[in-house]
């Protein structure tokens, strides 16, 4: 459709409004197949009958005229007459001058084909009742703003204002492949339809375009005079025209000289309306949005060398520091601005894939720095993730590896790096790429930042007692209890959307959201939105709901029917034998434990191997697919855990300890005085050593006299810890298995008759009259989550190469993971009986080892 031109490009023009001499009624018939229209498209309920009413046109230009018609009553049609709008004397600006116009539009457009160039359909002459004859062209009818208001409307989205842009690049690059000039590109000249994917740029008014190839190259249709003649005027509009051009303007010039402006004056006409399009803040800010503040300043670069392209190159003395590209072409502008993007150097436009994505900061982390995009900025300084700081990774270990103060945030931000490099390489395989969805791995990103989010002061020793409960909860206390014990990874949503329903008892979502609120009204701070409500503005609905699925295909038994393929293989890279949380963990908690064991991980092996199992082989949850060349790498993340456990996070001291808190746990959930909704409402900002004194002062409300409270051997810089009267290492081989899967198997009650039990031993054997309770612990290690090492999460299964189709178990290839399970049994599944100090410290020490040796032998043995 063609447009009126604007007055600055009018005004030497006194308008002869030839076209007020066609006149059309709406529902008047054109050469038997249009109809014309109003300009809202309405035409009378009988289209065979033509309305009184006058029909208005859509615009007027220079030469033209322009209907909306309808085409046989099915599509919407722009009709354009030659109408003479605007002739001039002066500046010799004759009926020829508009002829040839429409005449080379006519021709361009009929040898043009592209999506965002107007389409021409058809071209005849229309006499009227007069006898007057009109020529015409039918092309596509554009129904939508010109380019910069489309882009400026509310409702038009980042990607769309780039896009738009986009499609204006490919346009001019198509028309100049042809050989065409197009001579006067401004947004005015560019209309924005929507359609099902968006906006869409079309280019328009091609009147005044210009065949510039070679005679053998021009339109074979029609004669070489009639298209392109030696001699022609050469019309643009002044804004877009470089000073170097503006002695051609509305000048006739012959095909020489049409052949030197092109492509540079399209390439200034671009550098012009880039320019223009960046001064404008609403449609800029649209643009950071995909580009960044960076793109923006890029941008301006580029726009800043395009209106410069007429000009020759600089001399090395008089060099313009701000001219560092020469463009030559349009291709070279679009390559250019694809670069500006975001997703430029990402794979499948994900930015947090990108190792060189446009990032905010760098991270430092155990396994190197990691980038964080501005989107996960907004999520990493969220209230409710920056708590994590306060978390420690390891709790109680500290007390016997003092480097191992690392929280579950710095731990947080491992995964996320190394999840990024299981994605990358997992993206390596086709097969893979095909089945994956961008959401699935945004999802998986973030459910790799996001998996400790649930962890709270103290959550692996509540933990414990959360596997306790879900055994027998129908069993003392449990059946008085009227709350869930969470674990880290049933508060997950919790945290992520506290307003979603949870089937936990204890309203743990409210907990979190007025906890969380609270905090934001005692500091003073605006009411955050929610993680969940963060995810689906910055990345979409299609990522929140791949992480529901992929969360649940997890944790919740069956649900991974309703993951797809992909998301089952994602997955996996979050839990499994070689999953990205236990690469990081081992890695972290062996660099500040000064344990060496975790460092033996090779990770670079284990993402060399990765590959998409089979289709056929993803079954009954997660699975993981590795090559057999990654066999070495996957067995040193199984043995690193194996020793990292028996050595680090259940170590004896660490377990003591632990002991020693969980007692007074224990004893205020026995007696109904420990509400887990009102100590995680409590501690849910707190810091470590405040919950633990949250914890000694709520036991010493209910403590008996003849009871100690243990955690105050670790409060206020004590480190008085329990000392070991008995473990079942000390016994041999089968002894040491049987008696440990006997304690093992105890329920709540029966560890705390057991430790009564056993301090009555303590006390007859040690002499010592006033041993309280509390000071004899027994420690029974009853996570779920702590199996042995080649029974946890997902299924990892190997392949001969990447083109084998049938991949077996990982123990299949490692027949000593059920030799490190048994291992696991013996030799970390220790259970121990801890002694308090004063106890450790007697004469009668040893008596008491023995005694508690030989009760439990004969208790438990066969």
């Amino acid at each position: 459709m063609t447009r009126i031109h604007d007055h600055a490009d009018r005004e030497d023009f006194e308008p002869r409004d030839a076209g007020a001499d066609l006149r059309f009624s709406v529902g008047e018939k054109i050469s038997d197949i249009y109809t014309i229209l109003d300009q809202y498209g309405a035409v009378v309920a009988d289209s065979d009958t033509i309305s009184k009413d006058p029909a208005s046109p859509l615009g007027r230009g220079g030469s033209g005229t322009v209907y909306l018609a309808s085409y046989r009553n099915m599509q919407l049609r722009a009709l354009k007459f030659l109408t003479l709008n605007y002739l001039s004397g002066d500046t010799g600006q004759h009926a020829s001058d508009f002829h040839a116009v429409f005449d080379r539009e006519r021709v361009v457009l009929s040898t043009l084909a592209h999506g965002n160039i107007a389409r021409l359909y058809d071209t005849d002459s229309y006499r009227d009742a007069n006898g007057v004859e009109w020529k015409y062209i039918a092309t596509d009818f554009i129904d939508g703003d010109e380019l910069l208001p489309a882009l400026k409307r509310e409702d038009a989205t980042p990607d769309e204002v780039y896009n738009a842009i986009s499609d204006v690049l490919r346009a001019v690059s198509y028309m100049h492949g042809k050989g065409v000039l197009h001579a006067d590109l401004k947004w005015e000249n560019i209309k924005c339809r929507h359609s099902p994917t968006g906006i869409e740029a079309v280019l328009l008014d091609l009147g005044t375009a210009h065949y510039v190839a070679e005679e053998d190259s021009e339109p074979h249709q029609l004669t070489f005079d009639k298209v392109s003649p030696s001699r022609v005027r050469f019309i643009t509009t002044k804004r877009i025209t470089h000073d170097l051009h503006q002695q051609y303007r509305r000048k006739i010039v012959d095909k020489e000289t049409l052949r030197q402006l092109f492509p540079y004056h399209d390439l200034h006409a671009l550098g012009v309306l880039l320019n223009e399009i960046q001064e404008d803040v609403d449609v800029a800010k649209k643009l950071q949005a995909v580009i960044g503040k960076d793109g923006l300043s890029a941008l301006g670069i580029m726009s800043y060398n395009l209106r410069k392209s007429p000009e020759p190159e600089p001399k090395p003395h008089a060099r313009d520091h701000k001219r560092v590209i020469q463009y030559s072409s349009v291709e070279q502008v679009y390559r250019d601005w694809r670069k500006l993007r975001r997703t430029y150097l990402a794979p499948v436009n994900v930015p947090e894939l990108s190792l060189a994505a446009e990032f905010k900061y760098s991270v430092p982390t155990a396994a190197g720095r990691g980038v964080v995009t501005p989107r996960l900025s907004q999520l990493i300084n969220h209230k409710l993730f920056q708590r994590l700081r306060r978390v420690p990774q390891l709790e109680m270990t500290l007390m016997k590896f003092p480097g191992a103060t690392h929280t579950r945030f710095s731990h947080s931000l491992a995964m996320l790096r190394n999840t990024r490099y299981y994605l990358a390489h997992l993206l390596n395989d086709p097969k893979f790429r095909l089945l994956c969805e961008p959401a699935d791995l945004e999802a998986t990103i973030l459910l790799a930042l996001l998996h400790d989010v649930g962890h709270y002061q103290l959550s692996h020793m509540f933990e414990d007692y959360a596997s306790a409960q879900r055994r027998a909860k129908h069993d003392d206390p449990w059946r008085a209890i009227n709350f869930d014990i969470p674990s880290d990874d049933d508060l997950f949503w919790c945290i992520v959307d506290p307003q979603r329903h949870s089937s936990l008892r204890g309203g743990y979502g409210g907990v979190v959201e007025q906890a969380w609120r609270a905090s934001e009204a005692r500091l003073g701070l605006t009411s955050a939105p929610a993680i969940a409500e963060i995810i689906k503005n910055d990345f979409s609905e299609a990522t929140y709901e791949a992480m529901l699925r992929i969360h649940h295909a997890i944790y919740a038994p069956g649900a991974y029917t309703q993951a797809t393929p992909a998301q089952l293989v994602l997955g996996s890279v979050l839990s499994s034998d070689v999953d990205a949380d236990k690469v990081s963990y081992l890695i972290e908690d062996s660099l500040r434990s000064g344990v060496p064991y975790g460092s033996g991980v090779d990770f670079d092996g284990l993402l060399g191997a990765l590959r998409m199992p089979d289709v056929h082989d993803i079954q009954g949850g997660p699975t993981l697919g590795i090559t057999q060349k990654g066999l070495a790498a996957a067995q040193s993340i199984v043995v690193s855990r194996n020793l990292m456990v028996g050595q680090v996070y259940w170590q004896h001291t660490n377990r003591a300890a632990t002991a020693m808190i969980k007692y007074a746990i224990a004893r205020m959930l026995q007696r109904g005085v420990l509400s887990m909704p009102d100590f995680l409402g409590a501690t849910l900002f707190l810091e470590y050593d405040a919950t633990l004194n949250y914890l000694f002062e709520k036991f010493e409300e209910v403590r008996a006299e003849s009871e100690v409270n243990p955690i105050a051997n670790l409060l206020d810089g004590e480190r008085r810890i329990y000392d070991t009267a008995f473990s079942t290492a000390r016994l041999d081989r089968d002894a040491s298995e049987h008696v440990g899967t006997v304690l093992t198997g105890k329920s709540f009650a029966g560890v705390i008759n057991l430790e009564s039990d056993l301090r009555d031993i303590v006390k007859a054997v040690s002499g010592i009259g006033d041993i309280a309770n509390g000071e004899v612990l027994v420690d029974v290690p009853i996570k779920e989550r702590e199996r042995g090492s080649g029974d946890r999460g997902g299924q990892v299964l190997v392949y001969d190469g990447r083109g084998d189709t049938k991949g077996s178990p990982l123990r299949t290839y490692t027949p000593f993971l059920q030799a490190l399970k048994d291992q696991h049994i013996r030799e970390n599944r220790i259970c121990r009986v801890f002694v308090s100090p004063r106890i450790s410290a007697s004469d009668t020490f040893e008596a008491v080892v023995e005694a508690l040796s030989q009760h439990i032998r004969q208790e438990y043995s066969d």
